[in-house]
């Protein structure tokens, strides 16, 4: 079975999701400007120059904003292995 690789979260309240995050998991997080529509990186371990977990026992993803007209299509997940199945993102339409 293959691993899980990265994960995202949708937070209604951003600044509030990092915080938590940050203060009670000890998750480092790397805030993007809006060019990449704000997203924020989260390393939840220990990481190499290239952002990858240096242990498999970690998982790194990240937070964004919860778009309001996704719900019910913004899963917080992807199936790599069929990416044909991936909802559009509403913003992109990709």
């Amino acid at each position: 079975m293959n691993r899980v690789v990265h994960f995202e979260i949708p937070a209604d309240n951003l600044a509030r999701a990092k915080k938590f995050y940050s203060e009670n998991f000890g998750w480092k997080l790397n805030q993007l400007g809006p060019e990449m529509g704000n997203y924020v990186l989260v390393h939840t371990g220990p990481s190499d120059e290239q952002g990858m977990p240096q242990d498999k026992a970690f998982i790194n993803g990240g937070l964004m904003q919860r778009d309001p007209s996704a719900v019910g299509r913004q899963t917080g997940w992807r199936d790599h292995e069929h990416p044909e199945r991936w909802p559009l993102c509403p913003r992109t339409g990709h």
